[in-house]
Parts: C-alpha cells; structure tokens; sequence
C-alpha cells in the first residue's frame, strides 16, 4: 500500500462588515469554515494527489492514522512495510 497526500480546495462565501480588516474577514472564514465543509458537494472539489514522501501534509506526523486504511495502522506502520515489501 502506498501513502498519497491529497490537497482539497472548496469555495464558499461568507459575509463581513463593510470595515473589517484582512484580519478579521480570515477570522470569519474559519469559523465560517467547518459548516461550509458540512454542506461540501464533492462535484465542486478540486482535488490534487501526490506521493506522500514528495509532499508531507503540515500538521500531519508519522503517528497519525490515514484516511481509508483500517482505521488502526499509523502512518509510520505503512511506511516501514512499504519499505520492507520494496
């Protein structure tokens, strides 16, 4: 089995006030950002693949479990037999 790192992009809109800053309007966008991810289609994803040891996920370590695998082996597991199995 191999690991593969995808990267998601989905647009959704929010509302501000008229004066608030940069700062303020990303602020919004995050909070805002989970129910957009709720209400996702995924017909409206661009989604891009690559091999996980080109590309390593920020935030995401060799502990942590991958999507679609048996919901127990950690990243590092998968690693380690894919190296074993050449």
């Amino acid at each position: 089995m191999k690991l593969l790192t995808v990267t998601v992009e989905y647009e959704f809109v929010i509302v501000c006030d008229d004066d608030d800053d940069e700062a303020t309007q990303y602020r919004i966008a995050k909070q805002e950002a989970r129910e957009a991810f709720l209400d996702l289609d995924s017909s409206n994803l661009d989604i891009n693949i690559c091999d996980y040891e080109r590309y390593r996920p920020s935030g995401w370590d060799e502990f942590c479990i991958p999507y679609g695998g048996d919901g127990n082996t950690r990243t590092n597991e998968y690693l380690k037999a894919r190296e074993q199995n050449g």
